[in-house]
């Protein structure tokens, strides 16, 4: 109850500030008067809208916030709070605006706060709600400037690592990740990256030395014995790489990627038949999914079983897949 009438007093403040203000603003005799009702509803409203937030309730969070920014376009800290408000209604775009803005005053006020963690922060959090809104690059400098403002937390270098592989950038991500790997040795996720990155380079000895650190930090996560599998591939060991993914839960060999690699191996094997009952397996427990009929018929193929692989070419083709419709062209159905 008290914080209901909390909420309520505070929803009253930030009224009767809008009020004042559209009656006609202050005079030069109550000026004073007029900042200090302004200050006392810019916290109330704030106070406001962390109770819905506390609350889940971002939209009436965000409705109090917006009208706040409206009358007080130059504090940082309400642009903020209805940035982290947007963001909690999945409002990513919308939200960077205002990361952006609150940004933009800080400068203008001559970023005295801009090497400091809790700025180190703010602009971990703008880079993840550019990420989530697609902006992709913008999100690589706001990683870049949080490890500028903090450079001895590990998770900066890290996130910047993962959005300069979106972008392509594998080289400066490989430098990002060490130094990450280099703060935080017991960082998995950092070791892990490295062994991709470098297995992509089929630097086969390195990959497999920083996937050592990933696989003693996190022994039993899928991502790495896939890793792993990939390199014994790599390596001529398909036997390895075999029993290695066979051995994982039935649900993480219907991972895609480790679908793929599982193929692969028979593959070079020479079991294709193997191949083909996997993706049959998984189309039998999704049947609408025309990429398994696909992938199920060309394994078919090879393995010299024309009616299987032509049973789901069809569905398949169906399904709208046109790499189904070509296999069945070509072999006359």
């Amino acid at each position: 109850m008290l914080a209901v009438a909390a909420l309520a007093v505070a929803v009253i403040g930030v009224g009767w500030f809008v009020f004042r203000m559209a009656v006609g603003g202050p005079s030069n005799s109550n000026a004073a008067a007029t900042a200090r009702d302004s200050a006392k509803a810019v916290e109330a409203g704030l106070d406001a809208a962390a109770v819905y937030s506390r609350q889940g309730k971002f939209g009436e969070a965000t409705a109090i916030l917006s009208r706040l920014a409206e009358q007080s376009p130059e504090n940082q800290t309400v642009r903020l709070a209805l940035a982290q408000s947007l963001v909690g209604e999945r409002k990513f775009a919308a939200a960077y605006a205002q990361y952006e803005a609150a940004f933009a005053l800080e400068s203008a006020g001559g970023g005295q706060s801009a090497l400091t963690p809790a700025h180190a922060r703010l602009q971990f959090e703008a880079g993840t709600c550019a990420n989530q809104a697609g902006l992709t690059r913008q999100a690589a400098e706001h990683y870049h400037l949080a490890q500028l403002a903090d450079p001895a937390d590990a998770r900066y270098p890290l996130y910047l690592a993962m959005i300069q592989i979106k972008l392509g950038e594998d080289d400066a991500a490989m430098a990002s990740l060490v130094r990450a790997a280099n703060l935080n040795p017991e960082l998995a996720e950092a070791w892990g990256t490295l062994a991709e990155l470098a297995l992509k380079k089929n630097a086969l000895s390195l990959a497999s030395q920083h996937l050592e650190n990933a696989e003693r930090l996190q022994p039993e996560v899928t991502r790495w014995r896939h890793v792993r599998a990939r390199i014994f591939n790599r390596q001529g060991e398909p036997e390895k790489a075999a029993t290695l993914l066979l051995a994982l839960p039935p649900a993480a060999r219907r991972e895609r990627d480790v679908m793929t690699t599982l193929a692969q191996t028979y593959g070079l094997l020479k079991r294709p038949a193997d191949a083909a009952r996997l993706y049959a397996d998984a189309a039998g427990d999704a049947p609408d999914d025309a990429e398994l009929h696909f992938q199920a018929a060309t394994w078919f193929e090879r393995a010299g079983d024309a009616a299987k692989a032509a049973e789901h070419a069809r569905f398949g083709a169906m399904l709208g897949h046109e790499g189904c419709r070509e296999l069945l062209a070509n072999a006359g159905g």
